[in-house]
């Protein structure tokens, strides 16, 4: 079954491989707002499937496969891939999830519990879980996308995201940074004024959840693309022809898909003599 996780769903061709690419920083924002309406609408399912909090790790998947396709320049059926995505991916996206938040509360209680006791140990502690939490929030990050994007046990998943901690540590620091600034912004708008506070909540429900996967998904596919993708099709130039075409990936010339013109005019689709 090669690589991924196969699609057969073709979601249309993308933008020309000759043409000039711009620096990251404006092609992010042009395509974030060219596809924000898009963004916008998949935030409400997002939210409403993360009511019952048990069942984030399920909207993560599902909105992880959305803005994946946006930000590799593919078109994304948005609503329907979402929960096409939620479907397939279920089992383990809800597990994933599940773990993820009884190890996030742990790992918060232990903090808080080393910060409020004495001693120089208390200090070495309350330092190890902070690099803890920060490790394991950046491992989040890549959860999702490689959950929806191949056949992996969790033991796996987790032994890979936590390479790509270090894989990818310069662009995973401006993940980190981008998003706790965007958080702290969204603090004090709620807490400045009843007026800053709506405008926060605005931003918080409807903004903040779709630029929050755009922005990791754009920013970490290329080093997954380098360490996951790449080696493996050097290896199997052949397979996954279809789904390499549907992420933007560059496939050999002689395993293109081969297109006869004469199908299209094939014989037996032709007007009966009578209808001429």
């Amino acid at each position: 079954m090669g690589l991924f996780k196969i699609n057969y769903e073709k979601e249309g061709p993308g933008v020309s491989k000759n043409e000039p690419k711009k620096k990251s920083f404006i092609r992010f924002f042009e395509l974030y707002f060219r596809n924000i309406w898009k963004l916008i609408s998949i935030t409400f399912y997002y939210i409403l499937l993360c009511m019952p909090i048990l069942t984030y790790g399920l909207a993560d998947a599902g909105i992880a496969h959305v803005t994946r396709s946006l930000s590799r320049e593919r078109h994304s059926f948005g609503r329907q891939d979402f929960f096409d995505t939620v479907k397939k991916n279920w089992k383990q996206s809800l597990g994933v999830g599940i773990l993820n938040l009884i190890l996030t509360a742990v790992m918060f209680y232990a903090l808080w519990y080393y910060f409020a006791s004495e001693g120089t140990m208390a200090t070495v502690l309350t330092g190890v879980m902070l690099f803890c939490i920060i490790t394991f929030t950046i491992m989040k990050y890549y959860m999702p996308m490689l959950i929806i994007t191949f056949n992996l046990t969790t033991k796996q998943l987790y032994k890979n995201t936590f390479k790509f901690v270090f894989l990818n540590f310069k662009r995973n620091l401006i993940i980190f940074f981008s998003l706790l600034a965007f958080d702290v912004l969204i603090a004090v708008l709620l807490l400045w004024t009843p007026f800053t506070a709506m405008i926060g909540s605005i931003v918080l429900f409807l903004i903040y959840p779709g630029f929050r996967a755009f922005l990791i998904q754009f920013t970490i596919f290329d080093c997954i693309r380098k360490f996951m993708i790449d080696p493996y099709y050097e290896e199997h130039p052949d397979a996954d022809i279809q789904k390499r075409l549907d992420l933007g990936l560059d496939v050999p010339e002689e395993y293109m898909p081969k297109y006869e013109d004469d199908d299209v005019f094939a014989d037996e689709r032709a007007l009966p003599k009578d209808e001429e």
